[in-house]
């Protein structure tokens, strides 16, 4: 995916008659987080965003445990060596009011008997915990996201 200069992001064609030409499509919420959060924006060259936990990998499965490092904590990160859309110092600034941004929306979001669903985090994979009640006696107890999706 190409990115244009105001109206988003140009994806190819796949097929038909339009196969290999450039499209405008507007871009979605995962594509704008990524670009925000990206420092080749800034003009950095970036290696090792994505470096594997190993307490977060599953056996059998390589692409899991994967987290996003921040600018600061890739493997090699050099900055002023692409041409930039933002200042590294505007890049900074964005970082920090997304992480305050993300930071906020942290905690309890209703009332009732599972008062700590979004603050409990497991202590095997780092995952949020999420209430569960038991059918019929409607009892609550917390068990890892990573658990109650599967």
């Amino acid at each position: 995916m190409i990115l244009g200069p105001s109206r988003g992001p140009l994806q190819r064609g796949r097929g038909g008659l339009r196969q290999g030409d450039l499209d405008w499509h507007r871009p979605n919420r995962t594509t704008l987080s990524n670009v925000l959060h990206h420092p080749i924006y800034a003009g950095a060259y970036a290696y090792g965003r994505r470096p594997t936990d190993p307490r977060r990998q599953q056996p059998g499965r390589p692409a899991t445990g994967r987290r996003v490092a921040t600018a600061q904590t890739c493997a090699i990160l050099l900055r002023d060596r692409l041409p930039t859309y933002i200042s590294w110092a505007q890049f900074e600034q964005n970082q920090t009011q997304l992480a305050a941004n993300q930071a906020a929306g942290l905690g309890s979001i209703r009332s009732g008997p599972s008062l700590l669903s979004g603050l409990l985090v497991c202590g095997r994979c780092g995952l949020r915990m999420v209430p569960m009640y038991n059918g019929s006696s409607g009892r609550l107890r917390y068990a890892c996201s990573r658990m109650a999706t599967t």
